[in-house]
């Protein structure tokens, strides 16, 4: 019996120790996302496709509240409908990733920012923490196309990662980071906001079940589910509806209030 107590106690403490080290480079690849760099061409490629839309591309930079500098694309359409876009990239990409739907948009009219998040891009940081300092970035990217451009309304388009669960108890001592608030659900539960959830339904990244309890804590929240669409994946597999679906939308909430206000959509 003790030989048998002695080699659970010995199996015990391996697997204790292989999951603190599992853990711990989950929580710093959590943090720590790939870095894509913005290629050297990028800014030439993207201005001779704006020109093309008769849109300018300017390069706007702010500070954040940590003193972080975020840099950023504005894109105005020589016509503009009096209205703006931010958009967000996903994890580990910048803002090259969202040129399709700002290619989208600027065909309807709609200013678009497209800023680089923290420690993405070129933009400074070096921790991505999920919404606990990206959503002050986020407001203060809102005040500045506020003020510098006086939109009817500002727009949120992004897409949308996980948060790695077995490294959160790492990421809160090592990074000082409590990465459960950073809950898409909780948030989205008490907004008045309006928002558009696009999921598609053979998304292998976030399974459609987050977003359908995102969808029952909040009856303003409107969800379509897209068939065959993948992960980020219902502007290719569809094209032609998402552009109805979120310019129609857009337009639907445009007149709730007078002042500049954001609505959000969120292509997972």
């Amino acid at each position: 019996m003790r030989r048998f107590l002695r080699l659970l106690v010995w199996i015990s403490s391996i697997y204790l120790v292989l999951c603190a080290a599992v853990a711990a480079f989950l929580a710093d690849v959590t943090v720590h996302p790939y870095h894509r760099s913005l290629p050297a061409n990028a800014a030439i490629e993207f201005r001779r496709a704006a020109a093309a839309l008769k849109s300018k591309v300017e390069d706007v930079q702010l500070e954040a509240q940590d003193h972080v500098s975020l840099r950023a694309w504005l894109v105005q359409p020589q016509h503009g409908n009096g209205q703006a876009v931010i958009l967000l990239h996903g994890l580990g990409d910048n803002r090259l990733g969202t040129v399709g739907y700002a290619q989208l948009l600027l065909v309807h009219g709609y200013a678009v920012l497209m800023p680089d998040a923290r420690a993405h891009g070129e933009s400074g940081g070096n921790l991505a923490t999920y919404g606990l300092l990206e959503r002050d970035d986020i407001r203060r990217w809102f005040e500045w196309v506020s003020r510098t451009n006086h939109p009817h309304c500002i727009y949120g388009l992004g897409v949308l990662r996980p948060v790695i669960e077995m490294a959160l108890i790492i990421a809160r001592f090592r990074y000082h980071l409590d990465l459960k608030h950073a809950s898409p659900a909780d948030v989205v539960a008490n907004t008045r906001v309006p928002v558009l959830l696009i999921h598609g339904q053979s998304d292998g990244n976030i399974p459609l079940r987050h977003s359908r309890l995102i969808h029952t804590r909040n009856s303003r929240v409107t969800l379509w589910e897209v068939p065959g669409a993948d992960h980020c994946g219902a502007i290719s597999v569809a094209p032609a509806q998402f552009e109805e679906r979120v310019v129609s939308w857009f337009e639907l909430h445009k007149h709730q209030g007078a002042e500049p206000h954001i609505q959000a959509a969120a292509a997972n």
